[in-house]
């Protein structure tokens, strides 16, 4: 305990707020968040790291599998532990953990096939795949670490995007705040290599990230968040660029 608390006592409140105005002007200190994460951490949950390296080799696979193939005919095909399945829509559409299989399904559009088939535009499919496996991923480890009983159907909301207070309800539970976390700390690190992760904090409390598409997903989650909800997911956010999972 005490190499993770330091002079701190057990059964204190430590929270220190990172944002804090002076004189006018509001200015963030990761600093005084990193202590209250440093006590936290002790009782945070444990996950592997993601190894993400695989899907280099599993792009190249698929791209293999199709070369006997017209692409207009392909529906789905199975590569290893994953599901390929082609539907209307972007380029990308998801990756979805099945606790039922244990495979993590992923839906793509026919050009994004196309592309995979003739090895086109790879970096930036890999980009995106890695960050959505470390996410299902997540749900993988959790499932197995409770024996199959964690999304069983009345522990665990799905999202209708038709309506907010179904997804303000689906990313409020603890199991998709983890997964994002680890999934947006993947992107950050990956966007931001060298970088400390308080100078990652601070582009995230600027809004101050190249990525439009991750700064708006950071931002729309945020503001969805319950305040305790904010502060478990900025936690989990520093553990993961941090390395400390």
């Amino acid at each position: 305990m005490k190499k993770y608390n330091g002079s701190f006592k057990l059964g204190e409140s430590h929270y220190q707020n990172p944002e804090i105005v002076e004189n006018g002007v509001r200015k963030y200190y990761p600093a005084r968040f990193s202590k209250e994460l440093a006590i936290f951490r002790v009782f945070s949950e444990a996950y592997k790291k993601t190894d993400t390296t695989f899907l280099d080799q599993m792009i190249i696979d698929i791209s293999e599998a199709l070369q006997n193939y017209n692409t207009k005919d392909v529906t789905n095909l199975t590569i290893g532990d994953f599901g390929v399945y082609i539907q209307d829509g972007d380029y990308i559409q998801s990756a979805i953990y099945n606790p039922m299989t244990k495979k993590i399904n992923i839906f793509i559009n026919r050009k994004c096939l196309d592309h995979i088939k003739n090895y086109q535009n790879i970096p930036n499919i890999l980009k995106k795949l890695r960050a959505l496996y470390v996410h299902e991923d997540t749900h993988k480890q959790q499932d197995n670490s409770s024996n199959g009983k964690f999304f069983n159907a009345g522990a665990y909301k799905k999202v209708d995007i038709n309506d907010s207070e179904s997804i303000k309800g689906y990313l409020n539970q603890r199991v998709e705040l983890d997964a994002y976390a680890r999934q947006y700390g993947f992107e950050l690190r990956e966007l931001y290599p060298n970088e400390s992760t308080q100078d990652i904090f601070k582009r995230i409390f600027n809004a101050n990230i190249e990525n439009e598409d991750l700064k708006n997903n950071l931002i729309a989650v945020f503001d969805t968040l319950t305040d305790k909800n904010k502060n478990f997911f900025l936690r989990n956010l520093y553990d993961y660029i941090n390395g400390e999972e």
